[in-house]
């Protein structure tokens, strides 16, 4: 499983990702995707990490699926940072937008490549 984030166009981020193995209970195939979503403006410290654990934590629901749980995590992130933006920015507002990270509203979709 390959995950690349933060690839910057712009006013755009893309998100590669790729996965081998099984997929839909068959052996084989590879998964390959990408997400394209706005940037939130501002500068904001620890982005990585949050992604990380937002990712891991999809994957562990269901590694198979490893669009979903990006599309998940990139949910989660864009709330977080919405809400930091909007607060004037400092320190993510991960504690006020726990029900989006618990229940993303995916808004932004994996694309197959």
């Amino acid at each position: 499983c390959i995950v690349m984030t933060g690839l910057a166009s712009g006013d755009e981020i893309t998100l590669y990702g790729s996965q081998e193995g099984e997929r839909h209970g068959k052996e084989g195939g590879r998964t390959q995707f990408r997400i394209r979503f706005p940037r939130v403006p501002g500068h904001y410290t620890g982005t990585g990490d949050l992604f990380s654990a937002l990712l891991l934590g999809w994957l562990k629901k269901d590694a198979a699926d490893i669009a979903g749980a990006c599309e998940k995590a990139v949910a989660g992130i864009q709330a977080v940072l919405k809400a930091t933006h909007a607060a004037g920015g400092g320190e993510m507002r991960i504690v006020q937008t726990r029900h989006e990270i618990e229940r993303p509203t995916v808004v932004y979709r994996a694309s197959p490549l």
